[in-house]
């Protein structure tokens, strides 16, 4: 994946934003490029006898989902986040979660 401002620089910042939305509703609707670009990977991986399953599949499409989610609060227009590298959006939203369980 390139850097949120690689992307943006070809689009405006509306027109990133629904690229990742709709990435995410292919997402979770389990359809789409990304979706069966996964499923294409993971049909060689288990021809080469590596056998991922069914949770492996739902773990990585879950983490694709995060950077796209990430890759939206970094184009977001006077978010404390906008332009952050997707490391410092991914580990801010980590450490909040962090400081919400221990407060919890």
């Amino acid at each position: 994946m390139t850097s949120n401002s690689d992307e943006r620089d070809s689009m405006t910042r509306e027109q990133f934003k629904d690229e990742c939305w709709t990435e995410i509703r292919h997402l979770v609707l389990n359809d789409g490029p990304t979706t069966a670009m996964v499923d294409e990977c993971l049909a060689n991986a288990a021809e080469h006898g590596m056998e991922i399953s069914d949770d492996e599949r739902e773990a990585m499409i879950a983490e694709v989902i995060m950077i796209c989610a990430a890759k939206v609060i970094g184009a977001t227009e006077g978010h404390e986040l906008e332009g952050a590298p997707l490391h410092i959006i991914l580990g801010a939203i980590a450490g909040r979660a962090m400081m919400t369980e221990m407060a919890g």
